[in-house]
């Protein structure tokens, strides 16, 4: 199962509430330019889910149009959404089946840390692809993390390019392997002093 979570585009900072904070014109213009990049991907999820605050509703709105689909609101997955919450929505689903969420920080960082143990923060308008190795123990691998600036240089790319088979011939981060790595390089460093 492939899972994507996306951070809602740049939002206004002040509205009458935090709930009507809605994304700015270059929020999205940026989440327009990210949705035609994932329309090339070939991005088809089963299902979009969305917080119900504004920002993240026009942002999956935005992806939504681009990739011709329907967006499901979810209180689950405004502020305190959690694996736990994930793991709610992917019951009904097929292991072969793709699904997005959008939303907040720090809550999709700290979903993408506790599904892959990789530490990061998505910037506003990014996107983590996490396929899932063992759903039940809710653990997978961290196979794209795609900030609004790598978006905007995909989507400069001419229609020439073949972007899916660009990103798939991208390895899964291993972390065991690069966590090892990093420790002999600064021991054989310290060795070498």
């Amino acid at each position: 199962m492939k899972l994507y979570f996306v951070r809602h585009g740049e939002a206004e900072d002040l509205a009458p509430t935090d709930h009507a904070r809605a994304l700015t014109e270059n929020g999205k213009e940026r989440v327009k330019k990210s949705a035609q990049v994932l329309k090339r991907l070939g991005i088809t999820p089963k299902k979009i889910y969305s917080s119900p605050r504004i920002r993240a509703k026009q942002t999956a709105e935005i992806i939504a149009e681009a990739l011709d689909m329907e967006v499901t609101f979810a209180e689950e997955v405004n502020f305190g959404f959690d694996t736990s919450n994930v793991k709610t929505f992917l019951q009904s689903l097929k292991s072969k089946d793709e699904v997005m969420f959008v939303g907040h920080n720090p809550d999709m960082s700290q979903i993408v840390h506790k599904l892959t143990g990789a530490s990061l923060s998505m910037k506003k308008g990014g996107l983590a692809r996490i396929d899932m190795i063992n759903a039940k123990a809710r653990r997978g691998e961290l196979v794209w993390l795609i900030a609004p600036k790598v978006f905007d240089a995909l989507y400069s790319q001419p229609e020439t390019v073949d972007l899916q088979q660009w990103l798939s011939d991208t390895q899964p981060l291993d972390l065991e392997s690069t966590i090892e790595e990093l420790a002999s390089d600064t021991d054989s460093d310290a060795a070498s002093s």
